[in-house]
């Protein structure tokens, strides 16, 4: 075809088009990146996870700002690596939406709602070590919490197990060494940690109340509890409740749900159910469940502890036992 008058007689579409073109870098291919299926995912305790491991993270990198400069931009190195591993599952895992007006919230947070069958997560290659650090920096920085050298407070071991699992799952999946383990079978068979009441917390106005009283820790377990609480609950005595998980008295549908409950209010300061009567099922001795009248309040304490005081009162009749899996 003839060629507008403008333009040279000899012009080379195709040619001009690839100067062109060749003047523009080429887009990098996609960082490599391996895929990590994660199974029974409990989206909920690791919304809760994400905001403990943030303080966790944080306070401690705030320990280690001192000494030369070499040091400490090895520091923020190590660092942001392991931040990476944050924002790759923060990214990937979904966050259930669950409101703070407390009987929607009651009916949201329970399984199987807050857990997701499968999720997959992209681990591009270069993050793949990021998981290996923060599962061995959090490692470090619990021991500190534990023995009180941090200001942040201990968490339940659930939510540790839950970080574990996590990295465990990347590092071995990604070295083909294992087929994905699911978080339940992970949690199966670990153990239970309770803990000891705070020093400057007394047990005795919970011990002798005359109404159904039951204290728990920042660390999940029953402090005390009262006698009209222990027949309430199926018990023969006080000391046969004291000591056990709070979630030896919460149906397991709800578990996840406490769970994160607990460590977002001690994080966070989320406490949409602290003070606000609700109608809950509360598990007896004997497996069946009993409705109750449910009012929570929180005591706090020297040194960022807490103790749970729950008043509990019969809202019907019991339930017949679970059937076992």
């Amino acid at each position: 075809p003839d060629l507008p008058p403008d333009l040279p007689a000899d012009l080379d579409p195709d040619a001009e088009l690839d100067a062109l073109l060749a003047a523009f870098p080429e887009e990098a291919p996609p960082p490599a990146q391996d895929e990590v299926v994660l199974l029974d995912v409990p989206l909920l305790l690791h919304a809760a996870w994400q905001q403990q491991a943030e303080s966790l993270l944080r306070e401690y990198l705030l320990t280690r700002l001192s000494g030369d400069d070499d040091r400490v931009e090895a520091e923020l190195g190590t660092h942001a690596s392991v931040h990476e591993a944050v924002v790759l599952l923060q990214e990937h895992l979904p966050a259930p939406e669950l409101g703070d007006e407390p009987e929607a919230l009651m009916a949201a947070a329970v399984e199987p709602l807050v857990s997701a069958d499968q999720v997959v997560l992209p681990v591009p290659a270069a993050a793949a070590d990021s998981f290996e650090r923060l599962d061995t920096m959090l490692d470090a920085v619990m021991e500190l919490a534990d023995v009180g050298a941090l200001l942040t407070p201990p968490t339940q071991p659930e939510v540790r197990e839950f970080r574990r699992w996590v990295c465990r799952e990347v590092r071995d999946q990604l070295a083909g060494a294992a087929a994905p383990r699911s978080w339940s079978g992970h949690l199966r068979g670990r153990p239970a940690l309770g803990g000891a009441a705070p020093p400057s917390w007394d047990s005795a106005d919970v011990a002798t109340a005359t109404q159904a009283l039951v204290a728990a820790g920042d660390t999940n377990s029953i402090l005390a509890a009262s006698p009209r609480a222990v027949r309430l609950l199926g018990y023969e005595s006080a000391a046969e409740l004291t000591g056990r998980r709070l979630l030896d008295i919460i149906p397991e549908r709800f578990h996840q749900a406490h769970l994160a409950g607990v460590t977002l209010h001690a994080f966070v300061g989320r406490s949409p159910l602290l003070g606000q009567p609700v109608v809950v099922p509360a598990l007896r001795r004997d497996g069946t469940e009993v409705p109750v009248h449910l009012l929570v309040e929180v005591v706090s304490l020297p040194g960022g502890r807490h103790v749970f005081i729950a008043e509990m009162s019969e809202a019907g009749p019991a339930s017949p036992a679970a059937s076992p899996d």
